[in-house]
This record gives structure tokens, sequence and C-alpha cells, in this order.
């Protein structure tokens, strides 16, 4: 029992002294207002990873790092899926070039369908995925907003102006 706890005291410690370095080093480059394009993930198998971003309409929006061969369905997946109010036929990938941003739309639902190849496009470090919302999404949350302001006012006429 005595070894087991030990063992595991000494992993842990191995592993923190491993982490260590490596955020050491990425503290020193944001500091100095960039970021690296490629991490080397720890591990036995040491792979090259990209931060990429994925924004709207999926489970779990934000800041991913992935392997540097990751497509555009594999990061959908990471993050979740799309939800229920996504519009997948119209995914927006963002990638800074040398030239600006370009700006893709991707049909995931051409590639759900048919198994349009440009869905599996490969990410590249920075870029950022934009899945929007339906109009019947849009339409939900207009109607949503009036709904409240109605009643703000129903309720104001009734306080101010009911004798």
């Amino acid at each position: 029992m005595k070894s087991r706890i030990s063992n595991r005291i000494l992993a842990v410690f191995v592993a923190l002294l491993c982490v260590t370095p490596v955020l050491r080093a990425e503290e020193s480059v944001v500091s100095q207002g960039s970021s690296p394009a490629y991490y080397i993930s720890p591990g036995y198998e040491s792979r090259l990873q990209i931060t990429v971003h994925i924004w709207g309409e999926v489970h779990k929006p934000g800041l991913y790092v992935v392997p540097d061969n990751t497509d555009l369905v594999t990061l959908l997946s990471y993050a979740g899926g799309p939800t229920k109010n996504a519009r997948v036929s119209s995914v927006k990938l963002i990638r800074t070039t040398e030239n600006g941003d370009e700006v893709e739309e991707i049909d995931i639902k051409d590639y759900i369908s048919h198994g349009n190849p440009a869905a599996t496009m490969v990410l590249q470090p920075g870029d950022t995925v934009v899945v929007p919302g339906s109009v019947w999404y849009a339409i939900g949350r207009f109607f949503g907003f009036m709904t409240q302001v109605a009643i703000v006012a129903s309720t104001a006429n009734l306080i101010f102006f009911s004798n």
C-alpha cells in the first residue's frame, strides 16, 4: 500500500517536471506578443500539435490544441458536434495567410450526404472555424426577445398607467 502511494507521488512529480519547462517556454513566447505555430505534445508518441479556434453553434466552442493533421470534421467532433441550431451547410473557415485573411465556406451537410472531400480540409495553425446558427434559430431568438420586451411593457403599463 505504501509503495503504491509513493509510486503515484513519484509519477506526479515526474509529470510536473516534464510539463513545467514546456509551460515556461510557452509563457515566454506569449509575453513577447506572439504564439508558436506548433507544439510538441509530451508523451510516448510526441506529435506536433497546433492551436485552432471553433466558435458558434457547437457544444463546446473555444481554443483547441489538436494534432497537426486534424481535419475540419474531426475538430467539429472534438467540439462536441454542431448544436441543433447549427447551419452546417455554410461553415466558415478563416485562415490567415500572407495576403491577409481568407474565408472559405464549407458545406458539412454535403459531406454527410455525399462524402464531399472539401469538408475534410486539413487545418493549419491559427485557423478559426465558425459554425453559424440557422435562420430559424435567429427568428426564434428575435421573437423570444420581443416577447420579453412585451412583458416588460405590459407590466410597466399596469404599474404606471392603471387607476
